[in-house]
């Protein structure tokens, strides 16, 4: 065979008939290469409407996802001004929770000394109660003791004052009272003393004062002086405006009148009662304007 190529190539007259056959293989190579090409065209067609329709549908979900993407860092930056409010109050709360403890602790402190002073102030109330206690005691006894002394003092006192007065009938003895009669003593609606009053009071000052030096100095007494009057209204053209004043004035009169004989001024008493206080009910008296006087306890 290849001898007969070699020979069919060196002959001369055989290169139109080469062509012949030459040129048809050519052509079926061409048409081959160009039914590839369109093959290949044809894929690469296909491959980029593919390729488009993918990268498009790719395209939308990435606006998709792009959009989800900014709403999700909408929400992150939302979380995070949350976050960072959270966090600022939990500083507050930090801040205030230490401050409380510090408070606390300060509390606590306080109400340590509060209860120690409390037991303490116990303690010195249940001292101080002891201590009123024994001074009550203590009060009751020597007041006890004073009554009696007075007591006694009062009867010795009022005893010999009866005695020394017994002769007067211008005085009225009631019980531990002498009583003088306002008549004897004022004149009607006046408060001082008229001679006759004046001449009955001396001689109970006289009595009275020579008793007084054996009262025992540790006596604590007084001489009560008590003015009354009756139930008949004052008269309004006189100088004092109701029976208390009256009875007032005329109970100071005698005190001063006392005080002018020597009688101590700080061992007398003096109250007005005016008609409040009558010795018979219901209707005026000569009994109720009166003077008392009685022996009573020091103020």
């Amino acid at each position: 065979m290849l001898r007969h190529r070699f020979s069919y190539r060196h002959k001369p007259e055989d290169h139109n008939s080469l062509s012949n056959h030459v040129w048809p293989g050519f052509v079926d190579a061409l048409s081959a290469l160009l039914t590839v090409i369109l093959f290949a065209f044809m894929i690469f067609v296909v491959s980029y409407v593919c390729t488009r329709s993918i990268m498009q549908g790719k395209d939308s979900s990435l606006v998709l996802l792009k959009t989800k993407l900014n709403a999700l860092e909408k929400k992150i930056n939302q979380s995070k001004k949350t976050l960072m409010n959270r966090n600022n109050q939990i500083s507050k709360w930090e801040m205030l929770y230490a401050e409380t403890q510090t408070r606390l602790v300060e509390i606590e402190s306080a109400w340590k000394t509060l209860h120690s002073q409390h037991v303490s102030a116990q303690q010195t109330i249940v001292d101080l109660n002891q201590k009123n206690k024994d001074i009550s005691d203590q009060l009751e006894a020597a007041l006890l003791k004073e009554i009696q002394a007075l007591s006694d003092a009062r009867s010795v006192f009022f005893g010999e004052l009866k005695k020394a007065l017994q002769d007067r009938k211008e005085i009225r003895i009631v019980g531990d009272r002498f009583i003088f009669s306002s008549e004897i003593l004022f004149d009607l609606g006046s408060a001082s003393i008229n001679p006759k009053g004046k001449r009955e009071l001396t001689a109970f000052c006289t009595a009275l004062s020579d008793i007084m030096q054996r009262i025992p100095k540790n006596v604590s007494w007084v001489l009560r002086i008590d003015g009354h009057t009756d139930l008949t209204p004052i008269s309004a053209k006189g100088r004092f405006k109701s029976n208390l004043e009256l009875s007032t004035a005329r109970a100071i009169s005698v005190a001063n009148f006392l005080i002018s004989t020597g009688f101590p001024s700080d061992r007398l008493a003096v109250a007005g009662f005016g008609e409040f206080r009558p010795l018979v009910l219901g209707k005026p008296s000569s009994k109720d304007r009166r003077i008392e006087l009685m022996f009573d306890q020091g103020y």
